[in-house]
C-alpha cells in the first residue's frame, strides 16, 4: 500500500521534488531512520545556511519523499511570510465579523471586543460553501504576526487552517483537507470529557490488522518500546481517522495520526508517524526539551494541562474506550488488486469533499506558492474547525463556538 497517497508514484514524486529544489537553487541535507517503518529529516540550504526543514514518514522511499516535499512547503510559507512586494489586501476587522461564513470562528468573533483596525487578509476560495471569504494572514501563517497590537495571541484561538504540498493544486487540496480534519477530531479527542461531552474511541484489537499493517504495527511497538493502542476516533459519518498513541504514563508522549478517506490508508499513517515521532524523539533531544517546555506553559491550567501531557490512564478516563475490529473500524476501503490500490485522484477528492461536508458548512482553500515540476502549496481553512491539538504545544487554545459549553474556566475545569 502507498500510504503517502500521492497521484503519482513515489519515485516520480521524489525526482519531481529533488529538480524542483534544484531549480530553485537549494541544496538539501538529509538524515534517514533505516527501519520499518523509518522517517528521513531533510534541511533545505541557501548557500549553505538551512532555510526549511522537513521530516518523513513510512517506508524509505515514503519517508524520503516526505521530508523533502514539507521541508518545501515550509519554505514556502517563509517566503510568503517575507515577501515584502506581493501586493496586500486589507479588510476591517469589524467587518470580518459580519461575514456570515466566519460566524464559527472564535478567532474572528474575538476582534468584536478589540478596536477596529484594518488587517492584511487573504482570498480563500469556496471549495465546499457558496461564497469566497477574507481571511487574516497572521492566523493562518504565524509567521505573518507582529507584536504590538491587541490582536497578538489570538492565533492561539484561531480556526483550525493546514498548509499542504502536492503534485498538482487537487493532491494539494486533499492532503490539506485530510490534515484540518485530522486535527479537529483529534482536537475533540483531546478535549472529551473536559471542555466537551465524553465521545466514543474505538480501541483496536491489533490482531484483526492486515497482516502488512500487523507488522508494521508490532515493529512499531518494538520502535516505541512500549505497548502501543490504534483507536479509532471518528463517527461512522466522519473521514476514517485514526490515533496510535503509546500506553504509558511518559511524559514525552509518542503518538500519531492519521485522516483519510480510505481507512486502511488512515491507520497506516497513524502508525508511520507514530513511528516517525518515536525516531524524531531518539535523534532530536532539543524536541524532548521543548516538551517539556510545552507542559509548563499550561501548568497553571489543569485541563489543558491534562491535554498536553497525553498519559494512557488520564486518557482512558476521558473517553469511552470500547474494543473493535479493523474491519468493523476501516470505512471506505478502496478495492485492491494485487497489493495496488485502485486509487484516482479526482474520485477520491470529490468523495472526501462529500464526506466532509457533512460536518462543515464551509471549506476554503488559497495557493500559496508554485513551484516548478508542478509542485503546488496551498492553505485549507475550516472556520467551524477546532484547534485544541495545538495545546500539545503549550498553547492555551480554547474551544471554537461550534463545541464551546455554555460556561468555561480554563483554570479550574478538571
Amino acid at each position: 500500500m502507498n500510504s503517502a497517497f500521492r497521484s503519482q508514484p513515489g519515485e516520480v514524486a521524489l525526482h519531481k521534488v529533488l529538480r524542483a529544489i534544484s531549480t530553485l537553487e537549494l541544496e538539501s541535507r538529509v538524515e534517514t531512520v533505516a527501519a520499518t517503518p523509518g522517517a528521513a529529516f531533510v534541511s533545505l540550504l541557501h548557500q549553505g545556511e538551512p532555510v526549511a526543514h522537513g521530516i518523513g514518514k513510512g517506508q524509505c522511499c515514503d519517508a524520503l519523499t516526505g521530508a523533502y516535499f514539507e521541508a518545501l512547503e515550509h519554505y514556502a510559507l517563509d517566503l510568503a511570510a517575507a515577501d515584502a512586494t506581493a501586493p496586500k489586501t486589507f479588510k476591517s476587522s469589524m467587518a470580518l465579523t459580519r461575514d456570515p461564513a466566519l460566524t464559527g470562528d472564535r478567532a474572528i468573533s474575538l476582534f468584536a471586543e478589540s478596536e477596529d483596525i484594518d488587517l492584511a487578509v487573504r482570498r480563500f476560495t469556496a471549495i465546499a460553501g457558496t461564497d469566497n471569504i477574507l481571511y487574516p494572514e497572521f492566523l493562518i501563517n504565524p509567521r505573518c504576526m507582529t507584536g504590538g497590537t491587541s490582536f497578538h495571541g489570538v492565533e492561539r484561538y484561531s480556526s483550525n487552517s493546514g498548509t499542504a504540498i502536492g503534485l498538482g493544486n487537487d493532491e494539494a487540496v486533499l492532503h490539506g483537507i485530510n490534515e484540518v480534519i485530522e486535527r479537529d477530531l483529534l482536537s475533540r479527542m483531546l478535549a472529551s470529557g473536559t471542555f466537551l461531552e465524553r465521545i466514543p474511541v474505538g480501541l483496536i484489537d491489533p490482531a484483526t490488522l492486515p497482516l502488512d499493517m500487523q507488522r508494521a504495527f508490532e515493529a512499531t511497538c518494538k520502535i516505541v518500546d512500549s505497548e502501543l493502542a490504534l483507536l479509532l476516533i471518528s463517527q461512522p459519518d466522519e473521514l476514517p481517522t485514526f490515533v496510535a498513541l503509546v500506553m504509558s504514563e511518559d511524559d514525552h508522549p509518542v503518538w500519531g495520526a492519521g485522516t483519510a478517506l480510505c481507512g486502511l490508508r488512515a491507520a497506516q499513517r497513524a502508525i508511520d508517524e507514530c513511528a516517525q515521532s518515536a525516531h524524531a524523539l531518539a535523534m532530536r533531544h532539543d524536541m524532548r526539551e521543548a516538551q517539556t517546555g510545552h507542559r509548563q506553559r499550561v501548568a497553571g491550567l489543569p485541563a489543558l494541562s491534562r491535554i498536553s501531557s497525553l498519559h494512557w490512564s488520564t486518557f482512558t478516563a476521558h473517553v469511552d474506550l470500547s474494543p473493535m475490529t479493523f474491519a468493523a473500524a476501516a470505512q471506505n476501503i478502496f478495492p485492491e488488486e494485487s497489493g495496488k490500490p485502485l486509487w484516482s485522484l479526482a474520485s477520491t477528492l470529490a468523495s472526501t469533499l462529500a464526506v466532509a461536508r457533512r460536518s462543515y458548512s464551509g471549506i476554503f482553500g488559497a495557493t500559496i506558492a508554485r513551484f516548478p515540476e508542478e509542485i503546488v502549496v496551498v492553505q485549507i481553512v475550516i472556520p467551524e474547525a477546532d484547534s485544541f491539538f495545538l495545546a500539545l504545544s503549550g498553547v492555551p487554545v480554547v474551544p471554537s463556538i461550534r463545541h464551546c459549553r455554555k460556561t468555561l474556566d480554563l483554570v479550574n475545569t478538571e
